[in-house]
């Protein structure tokens, strides 16, 4: 089930909303697709809720967030463009002006104009004075620009060259101020509840499954003590449930550690 962002696109303050940026993707499905902006934040994905949109399968629906700075506020934003994975395994690769995220390429330009009320400006890319076929992703500096940081509860860009990521169990002190990780409680549980469910040993684990099976067994007891079916219905069900979350939080467990590998 996909996270939904708490940012699709900023438009709180109306006052700031006019387009000074433009994105357009250079390559990828959508090479050519360009879109104008205003100030604050946006996000790039496969769904059709995301400010920046894109058809690209190896992009999820809610990658990334992007934030535009506001020119007229040099102070406010004097980070200038940042950007904030939310979801997926490939690296966010910059060099320059240019994200590479999927398999896709993103340009960030600055252009001041007016506000894109329908959001899709097709009048705003030249195709003839871009050549899709020209441009070569595997060219980028690898190790220049901004990375992407793995740290719990996903991933972290930071502007600069790469640096070594931290030994497992050990905090990054430059991410916290910028992308803080959310804590790792479960209903205000704490840790040990966490890990209590990442391991199958919760109510709904192999206890629960135990449970379950007993309880079709005094359902088949009392369905040949008062010839009635629909207990051993009952307790079958139970049995099924319970299999079936213990079977899902199994391979939750897995994705999460692929992810962190």
């Amino acid at each position: 089930m996909d996270t939904f962002p708490s940012v699709i696109s900023d438009t709180s303050d109306t006052s700031r909303r006019r387009a000074t940026w433009r994105v357009t993707w250079i390559a990828g499905p959508d090479a050519g697709g360009c879109r104008r902006l205003a100030p604050g934040d946006h996000v790039v994905g496969r769904a059709a809720l995301a400010g920046v949109r894109c058809d690209d399968p190896a992009i999820e629906p809610y990658h990334l967030r992007l934030h535009l700075p506001d020119p007229d506020d040099p102070v406010g934003d004097a980070a200038g463009v940042r950007w904030c994975q939310l979801a997926g395994r490939r690296p966010v690769v910059f060099d320059g002006e240019l994200v590479s995220v999927g398999t896709s390429v993103l340009h960030v330009t600055a252009d001041p104009g007016t506000p894109d009320q329908e959001g899709f400006d097709p009048e705003a890319f030249d195709p003839e004075a871009f050549d899709p076929a020209a441009f070569d992703p595997a060219a980028f500096d690898r190790d220049a620009g901004p990375r992407t940081t793995s740290m719990p509860g996903g991933v972290v860009v930071r502007r600069g060259r790469r640096r070594a990521r931290a030994a497992p169990g050990e905090d990054d002190p430059g991410d916290h101020d910028r992308f803080p990780a959310p804590p790792h409680t479960i209903g205000g549980a704490g840790a040990g509840a966490a890990d209590a469910l990442d391991t199958g040993d919760g109510p709904d684990g192999p206890v629960g499954f135990a449970g379950a099976t007993a309880g079709l067994a005094v359902g088949v007891v009392l369905a040949v003590v008062l010839h009635q079916p629909l207990m051993l219905l009952m307790g079958a069900v139970g049995v099924l449930m319970s299999g079936g979350t213990w079977l899902g939080r199994r391979v939750r467990r897995r994705r999460r550690r692929r992810a962190r590998a």
